[in-house]
């Protein structure tokens, strides 16, 4: 991403076919990051409903969503 955006050097996407598997899929994403690579991210926002969950590593940003979610 580093040529287009100034922000975030990696998007990560991934779809869950529902919120609760979105938010599985953040759950295992968190967890192993913050287990194995002692890594916290900025910012969070989604776990609540869990449609589309966004994750800021500063480098990487993660987004969770559900098909509906990425429809809009």
């Amino acid at each position: 991403m580093r040529p287009v955006c100034t922000f975030t050097d990696y998007f990560v996407i991934a779809t869950g076919r529902n919120p609760r598997q979105t938010a599985s899929i953040w759950d295992e994403v968190h967890g192993r990051l913050k287990h194995e690579n002692r890594l916290m991210p900025r910012s969070v926002d989604g776990t609540r409903d869990g449609q589309w969950i966004v994750a800021d590593y500063l480098d990487v940003v993660l987004h969770v969503f559900t098909p509906e979610a990425a429809a809009v």
